[in-house]
């Protein structure tokens, strides 16, 4: 079984969980035998991976967020509920909008014969109102 990083260390935790209580050779064998078929493929430079799940001991659903770095030997993890990834969702969606308005209004600005000095005051006036708009300070969120 090909899969992300996570989940085959997710993978990788659960067979060593079974082989732990198997009561015969023969079980511990056919589970580390299964074991041995889950593979992953190293993730790309700042690759994220988003998977769903369901806690057995705490009945919840959960999302777990990695983001991967092969350079790295600590990939960090994450998992939250699922009414913090969708306020996370919206957290992205919000920077992705500001990205591209602030990338509009730069241009725009660049045309309209002002200095770099003159947009960068004007970007930052402009970021400052919507972060009023949206009812938090600009360097929490940075959206």
């Amino acid at each position: 079984m090909q899969t992300d990083p996570i989940s085959a260390a997710t993978g990788y935790r659960m067979a060593l969980e079974r082989l732990m209580r198997a009561q015969t050779l023969h079980e511990a064998r056919k589970i580390a035998s299964n074991a041995l078929t889950i593979m992953f493929d190293r993730p790309q430079d700042a690759h994220i991976s988003i998977a769903s799940g369901y806690g057995a001991h705490t009945g919840q659903p959960f999302v777990t967020i990695g983001i991967a770095n092969p350079s790295e030997s600590a990939n960090p993890i994450v998992q939250i509920t699922t009414d913090e990834a969708r306020r996370q969702a919206m957290y992205i969606l919000e920077c992705c909008d500001a990205a591209e308005s602030d990338g509009f209004l730069v241009g725009w600005l660049g045309g309209q014969q002002l200095s770099g000095g003159q947009v960068g005051a004007l970007l930052a006036d402009f970021r400052a109102y919507r972060a009023q708009l949206r009812g938090r300070s600009e360097g929490t969120d940075n959206a």
